[in-house]
């Protein structure tokens, strides 16, 4: 059974959390690719100007942790252009993620329901009763 949609968010903002502390830790190198795979549970649950919000926040906080980090920076237009590469890059990924999920969630839908009466079919009365048996049981 699928997680409630809030909780694999929670998850994914602890994930979150749990890489820019490693980021942070990690002196010398950056974790920015670790960044997506929590977005990407973010990307799938939430809607797009949610996870839209969330790249960008995730993009200045590890902007934020590479400028703080002790070791020599590159000049002002090198930070900026990594500042602004990762966040297209994690924009990206997650809004190309919410175009399948909601071509998953159009044919999930379509594959339940009768094309010429608009009922549902024998797939959605199976799945539906298989639950209410759960239920009874």
């Amino acid at each position: 059974m699928l997680a409630h949609p809030w909780q694999t968010a929670g998850t994914a903002i602890a994930g979150l959390l749990l890489v820019a502390c490693a980021d942070a830790g990690i002196d010398g190198y950056s974790l920015g690719v670790f960044y997506l795979v929590p977005l990407l549970a973010l990307a799938w649950v939430l809607p797009r100007p949610l996870v839209a919000a969330a790249c960008l926040t995730t993009a200045a906080i590890a902007t934020g942790i590479d400028a703080l980090s002790p070791y020599p920076h590159p000049p002002l237009a090198g930070q900026a252009w990594r500042a602004f590469s990762s966040a297209g890059l994690y924009l990206v990924a997650a809004l190309l993620l919410t175009v399948v999920r909601d071509l998953y969630v159009k044919e999930y839908r379509l594959a339940r329901v009768d094309q010429l009466t608009g009922l549902p079919n024998r797939r959605a009365f199976f799945e539906r009763a298989e639950l209410l048996f759960q239920d009874a049981c």
